[in-house]
């Protein structure tokens, strides 16, 4: 009869590892949930502003689809198989710090002149 009381004893030690780790596990999928919430809190403005501008391309004339062409891309290769490679007119940063004005869509739809810049070059796939 003396092994009994050890035995309980060791199974509730178990009992309580167990649950130890579980509230462990709990306390880090919590920071898991919390930090992939946080990044599509960051990414839902810009889902919606990426959306908001499918939508005004889809509606623009064919020459204001070839004004924001020329102006986003520098250069377009089609290789072999069909293999694509775009080279962007701007940098990641620029993009960004256009953007984040909120005027870059705006700018590129509605230009004050309505004309295209003859001044601009167009490399690679001509676009223009």
């Amino acid at each position: 009869m003396s092994g009994v009381p050890e035995d309980l004893t060791q199974a509730i030690q178990t009992v309580k590892r167990k649950i130890e780790e579980s509230e462990t596990q709990l306390e880090k999928l919590k920071e898991e949930e919390m930090q992939k919430k946080q990044g599509v809190e960051m990414v839902t403005p810009a889902y919606k502003q990426f959306k908001s501008w499918a939508e005004e391309f889809d509606s623009a004339t064919m020459e204001q689809k070839k004004m924001i062409a020329c102006q986003l891309l520098k250069r377009v290769e089609v290789g072999r198989d069909y293999k694509i490679s775009v080279e962007l007119n701007m940098t990641y940063s620029q993009f960004c710090n256009e953007w984040n004005a909120n005027e870059f869509l705006d700018s590129l739809l509605h230009p004050a002149d309505n004309e295209p810049d003859e001044g601009m070059s167009y490399q690679g796939m001509n676009l223009c």
